[in-house]
């Protein structure tokens, strides 16, 4: 310790392994940054949606925007024909199972739904 544990640094990376494990510490001490999922935390709207994207194929959690009113639909499961953002979150009942908000970009307006089973089926739209 008196030398600011640089003696461990100088013993090389076998000992720096252990000088972690010895603290309790896991992979993510040694990270200069993590990602939303390394952390368990949902990312903020990163994802824009390939144009023709079904929102009942949008299952993995995160946020979504899309910023272009001609590429929603209702035929993809949209609950109104404007752009906005989709949150999904994952449920934890199975894989896929997952709720889902759509907030259109030029209201107050929310929708959601949920969807589980195998096959995956989503409620219908609620309006708040």
């Amino acid at each position: 310790m008196k030398n600011n544990l640089s003696e461990i640094a100088d013993a090389g990376a076998e000992a720096q392994e252990k000088a972690r494990g010895n603290l309790g510490l896991g992979k993510l001490a040694t990270a200069d940054a993590l990602t939303a999922s390394e952390a368990g935390a949902v990312p903020v709207a990163d994802e824009t949606p390939v144009a023709g994207t079904n929102l009942d194929n949008v299952t993995d959690p995160g946020q979504y925007f899309q910023n272009v009113t001609g590429r929603v639909t209702l035929a993809l499961n949209y609950p109104e024909a404007a752009a906005g953002v989709l949150v999904v979150y994952r449920t934890g009942v199975e894989e896929g199972g997952c709720c889902q908000v759509y907030m259109p970009y030029n209201s107050m307006v929310e929708y959601r739904r949920y969807a589980f089973g195998n096959p995956l089926v989503f409620s219908a739209l609620k309006e708040y």
